[in-house]
């Protein structure tokens, strides 16, 4: 069972995410659990008493703890669960990198038609190694915008259209 946390403080939001989610994984026949969060106060208790998460989707402006607060607590304890920040702000694009986020999306956030990432990766982590650089190729998504940017380990880059 593929477990996925969505923790944002906008309640519409919050559901539309859950709900790209939710259609991601059933398209790919993956069983899976949903839970939502409204803070990462909310999320931190949960993780207390149950088991953890492969993935959380993550929120960055929020009242109280913010998102990336949370994420460097949580790689303190953690460092197997992904998390995917998803955010209307960059102002912390640089610093997510600290936390290895597997994907930082700027909303509002479109589900991509064909391969969406970083989907395909995150599920196969247990038999492939977690946050593998050796792989030649990588594909940067803006969601955003619908594009995505295929670079090779060279460091070129090419910019190809995205189904949206």
């Amino acid at each position: 069972m593929y477990r996925v946390a969505v923790c944002d403080d906008e309640k519409l939001l919050q559901e539309e995410i859950c709900r790209m989610c939710g259609e991601i994984l059933q398209d790919m026949g993956v069983q899976h659990k949903i839970q939502a969060f409204g803070s990462t106060k909310e999320l931190l208790a949960a993780l207390d008493v149950q088991e953890g998460f492969d993935l959380i989707c993550l929120d960055i402006m929020m009242p109280e703890k913010n998102g990336m607060e949370f994420a460097y607590e949580l790689r303190r304890r953690d460092e197997e669960t992904s998390i995917l920040f998803i955010s209307s702000s960059t102002t912390y694009l640089l610093d997510g990198y600290g936390v290895r986020p597997v994907q930082y999306l700027l909303k509002p956030v479109q589900r991509a038609a064909a391969n969406p990432p970083p989907w395909p990766a995150l599920l196969t982590r247990s038999t492939a190694p977690r946050r593998s650089t050796s792989s030649p190729w990588r594909t940067l998504w803006n969601i955003s915008t619908g594009t995505k940017r295929a670079s090779s380990a060279s460091g070129r880059s090419t910019p190809t259209p995205s189904a949206m």
